[in-house]
């Protein structure tokens, strides 16, 4: 049983934590707007930012706090970590050379994807050509993204059980664009159609006027690693490529990958 000074500690933590969240949210704030945002005193979120300053988790910039760089060393070491993630950096880069698009990695993480490892091809330019108001910059390694409205989302559901999707889309399903489903039993047809064809496309659910084309990628066990994605203008990704070029190389990285995984596995016991 815990006892009420182990759930003020928890409680506690679990302030810390939303605070260096909302902090993530707004892009920087000051004392005053988390003290107006949590109903919390001034003194009680000091309390809460100068320990996390004092740590290197947040950094002041003037009246501002915002997250500090202790966050990076510990998402690398935490990437890192993970077997085979060297190797899937540098299946992600061949599968841009391939394919000249951008290429991704991304994993499910605190029900979301999680971008883990990207590479941008020379020749792929849509952001210079073609700029919609809901995409202005290039998913990045840490960002997160809604399950529903991406290639990788779509490919890493279609692999796990039904009641386990259940709860993942449990909410309500942000809509992006237009295009996004936000339904869930219309969602739910699409994995449906995913796991039928064996690859996920996102036909600018997450931003307009761009299509991924994603697949899992899964242990020996069958069990889900993530799922790697490649992702272009709707007039570069037109079905003639998605079926020529994408899905076949999409095929060979991801059997690659999961032969690579399956090694490093083996000796990392």
């Amino acid at each position: 049983m815990v006892n009420d000074e182990d759930g003020i500690q928890l409680k506690t933590t679990k302030t810390s934590l939303k605070i260096i969240e909302k902090i993530q949210e707004l892009d920087g704030a000051t004392v005053r707007q988390l003290s107006d945002h949590f109903n919390l005193s001034k003194t009680a979120i000091h309390k809460h930012i100068s320990t996390l300053e004092s740590m290197g988790y947040l950094q002041r910039e003037g009246e501002i706090y915002q997250v500090g760089l202790t966050f990076l060393h510990l998402g690398m070491y935490s990437k890192n970590r993970m077997i085979g993630s060297k190797m899937i950096d540098k299946k992600v880069t061949e599968l841009s050379n391939l394919t000249s698009e951008e290429s991704d990695f991304g994993v499910l993480n605190n029900s979301m994807v999680l971008i883990i490892s990207e590479e941008y091809h020379t020749e792929e330019n849509y952001l210079s050509s073609y700029q919609p108001d809901s995409f202005t910059e290039h998913a990045g390694v840490g960002s997160y993204y809604h399950l529903h409205t991406t290639a990788i989302g779509k490919a890493i559901l279609a692999e796990l059980e039904d009641n386990k999707i259940d709860n993942l889309i449990s909410g309500s399903l942000v809509k992006n664009t237009e295009h996004t489903i936000t339904e869930k039993d219309e969602f739910i047809q699409e994995i449906d159609r995913v796991r039928n064809q064996g690859y996920a496309i996102d036909d600018e659910e997450f931003a307009e006027g761009l299509v991924g084309v994603g697949k899992s990628v899964k242990k020996s066990n069958g069990g889900v690693i993530g799922a790697i994605s490649v992702t272009g203008p709707k007039y570069r990704l037109q079905n003639d490529k998605i079926q020529q070029n994408i899905l076949p190389n999409l095929d060979k990285i991801v059997h690659e990958i999961e032969k690579e995984w399956h090694k490093d596995a083996i000796n990392s016991i």
